[in-house]
């Protein structure tokens, strides 16, 4: 937490000092505009601006020597903020490629389980097509015997032949 406090004051900085250069930029437009009047208004005018310009001029001289400390802190600032926010960048893509993973570890898991139920069920039909086939053939095996016995039976049973084919055919 102490970080972020510490980055997002950096941040602020940075701006601050930015908008400092764009003072020393117009102050040096300011200069330039006074130079010029100084140079159209008669000389009595001209004397009475001599103190304000030389204020001026100081504060740009001052700013001038303060202008490559505050590029280099800039830089430097911009510099760390670049390292900050990669290191934002980086966390975050860390944590999406680790959800990434969970969730594909997740999903991997379901389908085994879900496979491991389709095997079981799987199986259990085919048990019961087995035991289905077995029932199949054990009543054909005893329709079998039924019209070996009315075959050999008496003339009586034979009348009553064609009712049990009827039968064994539904």
């Amino acid at each position: 937490m102490l970080d972020l406090a510490l980055d997002l004051l950096l941040v602020e900085l940075v701006v601050a000092l930015a908008s400092v250069m764009d003072l020393v930029v117009d102050m040096v437009l300011v200069v330039d505009t006074m130079l010029d009047l100084v140079l159209e208004v008669d000389l009595v005018q001209a004397v009475d601006m001599v103190p304000d310009l030389v204020a001026v001029l100081g504060f740009v001289l001052l700013a001038s020597h303060l202008l490559p400390l505050t590029k280099a802190f800039l830089h430097h600032s911009t510099w760390r903020l670049i390292q900050i926010f990669k290191g934002y960048e980086d966390k975050i893509n860390k944590r999406t490629a680790a959800e990434n993973d969970f969730v594909v570890l997740k999903k991997y898991e379901e389908l085994r389980i879900s496979s491991g139920k389709h095997r079981d069920d799987l199986r259990n039909t085919k048990n019961e097509i087995a035991e289905h086939n077995r029932v199949i053939n054990r009543i054909k095996g005893e329709i079998d015997n039924v019209k070996e016995q009315l075959s050999s039976n008496t003339p009586f049973m034979s009348g009553n032949m064609h009712f049990v084919q009827l039968l064994c055919l539904a």
